[in-house]
């Protein structure tokens, strides 16, 4: 899964995840990357450079996407960690 991947450096760990996963509004996460998505990559890729690129660009649209649509955890004195 995509967000198991690029959360890597989020979530280490289930109990130290700063995002509600079960809270996330899944339609606006997709809406939102797959808008910003369209306006960045209108170029076919050629080289390992732009390749590498664009790689970086969508992990940093994915964060952002995330950002916006999936809530955090608000881990309080009195919270339970799952």
């Amino acid at each position: 899964m995509v967000l198991k991947i690029i959360g890597c450096d989020i979530c280490y760990n289930h109990k130290d995840c700063k995002f509600d996963y079960r809270k996330a509004d899944w339609d606006k996460f997709s809406s939102v990357l797959l808008n910003r998505i369209d306006s960045v990559y209108t170029m076919p890729l050629f080289t390992k450079i732009e390749i590498d690129v664009a790689l970086d660009n969508f992990t940093d649209l994915t964060k952002q996407a995330m950002l916006e649509s999936i809530p955090t955890r608000k881990h309080g004195p009195n919270s339970k960690n799952m």
